[in-house]
């Protein structure tokens, strides 16, 4: 029997195959399972792309016209010609802003303050020369006779004195009386001088931080001058040395007030904003360190001296009827 050694031809196929399957792998195509793939974001649209940037332009446009509408479409100010007179110089105007209450006052009373003259002699001849000045308020008008108050300093030495009014007129006016104490004194001219009487107020009605004006004489160069002020003090004791000895003889109470009152106010009106007379300006503090310290009396305590001045003459004080001795006056033993 022929032993069939040789391989068959099925046989060297299938041994090809393997040797394929073994080297290079198998030869048959595997399927892969398919992948799971992430979700593509969806692009937008033409429109969603540019609808924010529409907005926002929109937005900066409105800022921008807000910011810059007052700075544009301005048409500019026409400013027309200057009114001159025939001269050529610009028309002035008349101004409409007034303090009405201080400026009535003022013009109320000032016509009843006048300038008071005082005249002596100066001991090297019978002549008498101004000694002083101060000023002084009409304060009645009684037949042919008018009063004037004002301080006992500035009357006292004088020989001759006279009375300069609102209008510039001088008369010569008479002394009823005075007193030191209460710094006072009454005047008498004729009537038929007097154009104007000041209104009395009342000075107990005052309040501290009330306005007040001070119409007078400054420096008896400057008539019918006026400065304003508050009343600081309704009452204040102020020493007042009479005899002018260094020693306080008296506790005057008068209104302090920072209305500015100089030499040659004294004597002058210290009035309220209805220009009615409230004080008889008297004195100050005159100190390089002190500034608005002025001092009225009252007219409610003046009043009632005045009246005594007008018909005596002067002031009746009260007094307790005691005096002082030295007791090396009397003899020892007694």
């Amino acid at each position: 029997m022929e032993r069939n050694d040789r391989p068959t031809e099925s046989n060297e196929q299938n041994h090809r195959e393997d040797w394929l399957d073994t080297e290079l792998g198998s030869s048959e195509q595997r399927q892969e399972p398919p992948r799971a793939t992430p979700p593509q974001p969806t692009r937008p649209s033409f429109v969603g792309r540019m609808f924010p940037g529409f907005v926002g332009g929109v937005i900066g446009a409105v800022l921008t016209g807000a910011i810059a509408f007052p700075f544009i479409d301005q048409v500019p100010t026409n400013v027309s010609d200057t009114n001159v007179t025939s001269e050529g110089s610009p028309v002035q105007t008349t101004s409409t802003t007034t303090d009405s209450s201080v400026t009535d006052a003022v013009a109320t009373a000032q016509p009843a303050v006048v300038t008071v003259n005082n005249f002596a002699s100066n001991g090297l001849s019978n002549e008498s020369v101004e000694a002083g000045v101060g000023s002084g308020v009409i304060y009645k008008k009684d037949g042919d006779s008018a009063y004037i108050v004002t301080n006992h300093h500035v009357v006292n030495g004088a020989d001759r004195l006279t009375v300069t009014f609102n209008d510039g007129s001088t008369a010569d006016a008479k002394l009823m009386g005075s007193d030191a104490t209460y710094d006072l004194a009454v005047l008498e001219v004729d009537a038929d001088k007097v154009s104007s009487v000041i209104t009395i107020g009342k000075s107990s009605e005052l309040k501290p931080g009330q306005t007040v004006i001070a119409i007078g004489n400054p420096l008896g160069q400057f008539e019918n001058s006026v400065t304003r002020g508050v009343v600081s003090s309704t009452s204040r004791l102020v020493p007042v040395d009479t005899d002018e000895n260094g020693q306080a003889d008296f506790n005057a109470e008068v209104i302090q007030t920072d209305a500015a009152i100089n030499p040659g106010n004294s004597g002058g009106a210290l009035i309220n904003e209805s220009g009615q007379l409230i004080g008889i300006n008297s004195m100050k503090i005159a100190t390089e360190t002190v500034e608005g310290v002025g001092f009225s009396i009252p007219v409610d305590i003046a009043l009632p001296l005045i009246n005594q001045i007008e018909q005596t003459g002067e002031v009746n004080h009260p007094s307790l009827g005691v005096s002082l001795r030295d007791v090396s006056e009397f003899p020892p033993g007694t």
